[in-house]
């Protein structure tokens, strides 16, 4: 009799599995139970590949969408990163599945009004799909299933960067709020974009003060 710790661990698996059954099978299950219980079973074992390849496009693409939303998350949110990280967020979604030339050395306002076209994005067996599904493209270009995903790839990509361009990718405020960039000091450009920003924000300056003369001052700081 095989009584190897692998041999072990599977028997107390199996066994496990089976009281979780029994107890269920008691329990009985609700018509929505039962209906979730069939759509898991038929991602698992019946579409089981399309799963695998949905699950490897969305692991990838959300890390990119998640590293914009930490920026909120943090214990400090540095308001003049905003605009640049809207718009690193932006370029790096559409690298995913637009030809580099489309989108580079594009102004904030160019990228918002952008209408992607056919010939702008890249090839299906190029698009970024996660590291899960690549591997299952070189493997198996002519599988049946790669077809129907990468067109609804496409699809997806296009729907949701048509919903990033709602973000204030061109906004004015946010613009002159990179100014204050300690980076940015000594640049006449900064200075610039500081008292557009005061105008902006007049009614909350006080009126006594001149504004102009400290913004001059803090740019040789």
């Amino acid at each position: 009799m095989d009584t190897s710790p692998l041999r072990l661990k599977s028997c107390i698996g199996r066994a496990r599995i089976k009281v979780i059954q029994e107890e269920l099978n008691r329990k009985g299950m609700t018509p929505q139970g039962s209906e979730r219980k069939r759509r898991v079973c038929q991602k698992l074992w019946h579409e089981e590949t399309t799963t695998v390849l949905r699950l490897s496009i969305y692991m990838g693409v959300l890390a990119i969408l998640k590293e914009y939303v930490m920026v909120f998350q943090g214990s400090q949110t540095l308001v003049h990163n905003l605009h640049d990280r809207q718009l690193e967020l932006f370029l790096a979604y559409l690298a995913c599945f637009v030809k580099a030339e489309h989108i580079t050395k594009l102004s904030p306002r160019t990228l918002r009004e952008l209408v992607l076209e056919d010939h702008m994005l890249l090839p299906s067996k190029e698009v970024y799909v996660g590291q899960e599904a690549d591997t299952f493209r070189s493997q198996k270009p002519k599988h049946a299933l790669l077809v129907p995903f990468l067109a609804d790839v496409r699809k997806a990509y296009v729907t949701t960067a048509v919903y990033l361009q709602k973000l204030p990718l061109a906004s004015p405020t946010l613009t002159a709020l990179s100014a204050l960039d300690p980076l940015l000091r000594g640049h006449s450009q900064a200075t610039i974009q500081l008292k557009r920003l005061s105008g902006m924000l007049k009614h909350l300056l006080p009126a006594d003060q001149d504004i102009q003369r400290e913004l001059v001052q803090l740019m040789l700081t």
